[in-house]
């Protein structure tokens, strides 16, 4: 892993491996709990070739691997690993930051935020 120094230009949240667009579209988490899949609704805040930050009701575990279903009817789940999360709190959704296994594109295409798969 690499080291950031503070005055390097990359620290912080601009350490980022590809830049990240402001995107919000509903989407299904899927996760595995006691051998069974279960879905919570969410939404991008922002996404990127890398990884996405969303928000859903419910909570995940740094490690965790997931899928996402965009909802845009294309019946394909994406697996993501679970870099961070917050805690889970009642009435408040919480967030991640989520990891693709396998690059993303954004679609500039209408400005919809729709994400297409390299």
């Amino acid at each position: 892993m690499a080291e950031f120094m503070p005055d390097s230009p990359r620290s912080g949240r601009d350490a980022r491996r590809a830049n990240r667009s402001p995107s919000e579209f509903q989407l299904i988490v899927i996760m595995r709990k006691d051998g069974k899949e279960i879905g919570h609704t969410g939404w991008t805040v922002d996404i990127s070739q890398a990884g996405a930050r969303i928000k859903f009701k419910g909570s995940l575990v740094p490690g965790q691997t997931v899928q996402i279903l965009p909802d845009d009817d294309s019946r394909s789940a994406y697996p993501c690993r679970v870099v961070w999360s917050t805690p889970a709190q009642p009435e408040r959704l919480s967030e991640a930051g989520l990891e693709f296994k396998t690059p993303w594109i954004v679609s500039r295409s209408g400005g919809d935020g729709k994400i297409a798969r390299t």
